[in-house]
């Protein structure tokens, strides 16, 4: 059995709906929409899920008079439900996700960037 993981940097000069807009049509998967579960305090959180993935999107930092790009985080879970018993493998789909999103110009991610957006 294998499960997915991940956590993804994004950086970009685009405002929020159109960083979210951007990453959804890159990884192709359905929009992003607000996460109404209650699971998060003090922050909005965007959900999308597809093929047994979550995609939970958040600002971290937004753009400031020093800093031009704002700072964003995707995490990505496996939904699907099973009895974990200590075989599983973990698959870190971030590498992925995040390689996928750089094919829109107007995103900068990384599975591996630091929140100063230098990478590690």
């Amino acid at each position: 059995m294998f499960y997915a993981t991940g956590d993804v940097s994004i950086f970009s000069v685009l405002v929020p709906a159109d960083v979210m807009t951007a990453a959804s049509n890159a990884l192709q998967i359905p929009p992003f929409t607000v996460d109404k579960s209650g699971r998060w305090e003090d922050t909005e959180v965007y959900t999308s899920r597809c093929l047994g993935l979550e995609f939970m999107f958040c600002v971290v930092r937004l753009a400031t008079a020093d800093r031009e790009e704002s700072e964003y985080g995707l995490s990505i879970f496996t939904t699907a439900g099973f009895h974990y018993d200590g075989t599983e493998r973990e698959i870190d789909a971030a590498p992925y996700c995040a390689f996928l999103m750089r094919s829109d110009p107007r995103l900068r991610a990384s599975a591996d960037m630091a929140s100063d957006g230098k990478s590690n």
